[in-house]
């Protein structure tokens, strides 16, 4: 049996669904203390990849459009240690791979000439959203995008859901003693 294709790639006419990756998502952000009579906001730049349920998007039965930020994997790794530690940084690639962090997800790289030659880190604990008007025209400006197949889409949703669903207990059953 073949191992199922990461990524499909998509033209602009290609209705979103979950799981396509957009490169230039802005975002406008408050900067000041939004108790003051005016507000100062910041234009912001993500990539990021849809969470949102495919059936929700082309249905149009959704007013915002759920997506997770992307970074690339060498981004995410500076983030968490130093460059010169070389078997650190191998731990943590393998780490994030294996999905000891619960709150990251890696994507596979693109392979794809055009795209990012890179693999990138999906920052599950910190979705955004974007009006879905608002979604459809930034996924006009761009003449492809690579989707992310079955089952690795399903499997980036159940991540998702993973760390939503996570309950904390304020006391747990003692350990059983012989």
């Amino acid at each position: 049996m073949d191992t199922p294709a990461w990524y499909e790639i998509v033209d602009k006419d290609a209705p979103l669904y979950q799981g396509d990756i957009l490169f230039s998502i802005p975002l406008i952000l408050t900067k000041d203390d939004p108790t003051k009579e005016t507000i100062e906001v910041e234009v912001e730049d993500y990539q990021g990849i849809i969470v949102s349920q495919t059936c929700d998007l082309t249905c149009k039965g959704i007013d915002v459009v759920l997506f997770c930020p992307i970074i690339p994997l060498n981004e995410f790794v500076a983030k968490k240690t130093k460059p010169e530690n070389k078997k650190e940084i191998i731990k943590i690639k393998n780490d994030v791979r294996a999905g000891r962090y619960v709150a990251y997800y890696l994507l596979n790289q693109f392979n794809q000439p055009g795209l990012p030659d890179d693999y990138f880190v999906v920052d599950l604990k910190n979705p955004r959203s974007i009006p879905f008007e608002h979604m459809g025209y930034i996924k006009d400006r761009t003449p492809v995008r690579p989707r992310l197949n079955t089952p690795y889409r399903e499997h980036l949703s159940q991540a998702f859901a993973r760390v939503f669903m996570r309950v904390g207990l304020p006391d747990s059953i003692p350990e059983f003693i012989a």
